[in-house]
């Protein structure tokens, strides 16, 4: 291909020269082998876009991310290269990447000569499969190949750290040494636009020596698969491998593994066996589609209007409302809810809490409703005070 460049360049350059003409000898051999090379390349690529492209890593849509942009943006490390340039405000997670990977590699190996080893292994691993990594993205990566290849390793080395960490209740003072970062790491891990390919973490767990567990023989596939899941959901999450989830090879990155962790325990989750009356089947059989839908949707709440203020309350009301709606208050106080529901209604309507509710309501949804509040009040007691003052002066 430079060679075919090569001749293009001195080919224009001729003809800048005045010696353009019948002169010229075309070298069709040369052109010919040039354009192979290149539609084998064009062919390679795109058959490797083709082969990820269904869940492919790709930037939020504009009109999504303009709404609450902290949503899709880490906090704390970025995975990945669409979020790789902003190490200034990722600094501490940037730090500990290189700390992990020494972490990894010590967990079997105590010799430097072996560390260097592995580490090797692991450029190779992942150097044998940049193409592929490349076109998992949907954007082209702006990175040198030795750049990008570093990026994978640290990047996966850090993720497999930390979950095997998690799983043996190993303490991570350097991780906790940053305020909030432990829960803004399990954030950070899931955000659609930080995520590295999944085969990565594979083939980086088939070279990782793990003594803490060689006695489950679990093949590596299987061992990561289940360290993501315990990370995701304890105790519950790693004992869901089987067929109702997609093999390693059928992963195609953390994401996407929560994403079938959650369908599957949707499509197994059965309504309560004691709400069977035919006469309120029909809504109980609402109920249950509504409460199948609750782990995603409890999910997105989490991980989406946690940083979305105000509106966010808002929709998680608007949720647990239509999913009262859809039960009915008779199941509610059929169920073993039923005396917290009347006890919760009963208080509800004491005189009280209806005067607070109106309080609050009216004069405390504004801070500077509060704050003139506050002023009024003071001003109040300071007029009763000085009253009391005066009286007390004149009649002393």
């Amino acid at each position: 291909m430079e060679e075919f460049d090569g001749v293009i360049a001195r080919r224009r350059a001729m003809a800048r020269r005045g010696g353009g003409g019948d002169g010229i000898t075309v070298h069709v051999e040369q052109m010919a082998r040039g354009l192979m090379q290149r539609q084998e390349a064009a062919a390679s690529d795109e058959q490797h876009r083709i082969m990820a492209s269904s869940h492919r890593v790709s930037r939020v849509p504009a009109h999504l991310r303009d709404a609450n942009a902290d949503a899709y943006t880490p906090r704390f490390v970025a995975v990945g290269p669409l979020h790789r340039g902003d190490a200034r405000r990722l600094g501490a997670g940037e730090r500990l990447k290189m700390a992990y990977l020494h972490s990894l590699i010590s967990r079997g190996h105590s010799d430097q000569a072996r560390q260097l080893a592995v580490i090797e292994e692991y450029i190779r691993a992942v150097a044998a499969r940049e193409r592929e990594a490349r076109a998992f993205y949907s954007e082209d990566v702006d990175m040198y190949a030795e750049e990008f290849i570093m990026m994978l390793v640290l990047d996966g080395c850090f993720i497999i750290e930390h979950l095997v960490n998690v799983a043996i209740g190993r303490d991570e003072p350097s991780l906790h040494a940053t305020p909030f970062a432990p829960v803004q790491l399990s954030v950070d891990l899931i955000l659609a636009e930080n995520q590295i390919p999944f085969f990565v973490l594979v083939d980086l767990v088939r070279i990782t020596d793990l003594p803490e567990f060689a006695s489950t023989g679990h093949p590596p596939p299987v061992l990561i698969v289940k360290l993501v899941l315990y990370y995701l959901a304890g105790e519950k999450g790693r004992d869901m491998v089987g067929d109702a989830l997609p093999p390693a090879e059928g992963v195609s990155h953390i994401l996407h593994l929560l994403h079938a962790m959650i369908v599957a325990a949707r499509t197994k989750w059965e309504p309560p066996p004691r709400i069977q009356d035919g006469a309120v089947l029909g809504t109980a059989q609402d109920g249950a589609r509504l409460l199948r839908r609750l782990p995603l949707l409890l999910l997105v709440v989490s991980v989406v209007h946690g940083n979305g203020g105000g509106e966010g309350k808002e929709e998680v009301v608007r949720l647990f409302r239509q999913v009262g709606a859809a039960s009915g208050e008779v199941e509610l106080e059929r169920s073993y809810l039923g005396g917290m529901v009347v006890e919760l209604r009963e208080r509800s309507r004491h005189p009280l809490f209806m005067m607070w509710a109106d309080v609050k309501r009216n004069y405390f949804t504004v801070p500077w409703a509060v704050v003139a509040e506050f002023v009024a009040f003071v001003t109040f007691v300071s007029t009763i005070v000085q009253m009391y003052s005066s009286f007390k002066q004149k009649g002393g």
